[in-house]
Order: C-alpha cells, then structure tokens, then sequence
C-alpha cells in the first residue's frame, strides 16, 4: 500500500492563495454591476455631500490634479511621456516650491517648458514649477522666450 505524500505547508500556502485569488476575481466580475449601480444611486442621491468631499480632496492633494490634467492634455495632443504628482513632488523640491519664472512661493502648477503645442514631451524633464499667474502667461511660448520678454518688459 502506498501512501500519498502530503503537501508541504508552502504548497498548501501558495493552493490557498491561487484559490483565494480566483474566488476574489470572480467575486468581484459577479458583483461589478451591482456595486456600479449602487454608487451611481448613492451619488445621485447624495450630490452635495459627495461634491462636498471631492471638492476637499481635490484641495488637500492639488498636486495630483495638476498632474493629472497635464497628463489629460498629454494624451488629447499625442504627445510621449508623462510623469507622475511624485516626480512633480520632487522637482517642486528641487526648485525650493518657488515659481521658475517670478520666484515666489506661491501654489504651484506643472508647466512644460517646451510647450504640447510645440511639440514638446510630457516627461518630467520638459515641466517646471510655475505659479499658476505665471503659467497663464507664459501661454505657448517656451521657456526661454518667456524668460527674455519678461527680462524685458
């Protein structure tokens, strides 16, 4: 008579988390339509308050909005790369949160320094901090042309 082997408690480890894995992705494609129904009822119903909350979040992590409303206009133009609210994070930073352009310390937004419309790139290493007054007027222009006129002016 022969005795099967048991399994070793890694291999019951990793059964258990195959199987836990495939009952969750099918719990999940199961109650998808469901849970979508019921948070379209909830905000529809609850519209203040949940405008309320976005409107909060939104402020407490602006940094991440202006992210990804760069990276939104990134795509609609086609233009390569992108980069993610860390990295802005981090070049904020490294420009001592000052505006590139007047210097101050205001909120800041990502600019590209060679513009989408110029066929500049929405890598990290095309965007610089700008206050958000200085960005407007910046406009399409690139960095260096902006830097001369307002030398200038």
């Amino acid at each position: 008579m022969t005795k099967c082997s048991p399994l070793t408690v890694e291999e019951q480890v990793a059964r258990r988390k195959e199987y836990m894995h495939r009952y969750n992705q099918t719990y999940k494609e199961e109650r998808r339509e469901n849970d979508t129904q019921y948070h379209r009822r909830y905000r529809a119903t609850h519209r203040e308050k949940c405008a309320k909350r976005e409107r909060k979040w939104r402020k407490a992590h602006s940094e991440v909005n202006a992210c990804s409303s760069a990276k939104r206009r990134a795509l609609l133009v086609g233009a390569e790369g992108s980069f993610t609210s860390k990295e802005f994070k981090l070049k904020c930073i490294a420009y001592e949160n000052k505006c590139v352009y007047c210097g101050l310390v205001l909120p800041l937004t990502a600019d590209h320094a060679i513009p989408l419309s110029r066929g500049g790139s929405d890598n990290i290493d095309n965007i610089v901090p700008a206050c958000s007054l200085c960005n407007s007027r910046k406009g399409t222009k690139t960095y260096d042309e902006f830097v001369s006129q307002s030398a200038v002016a």
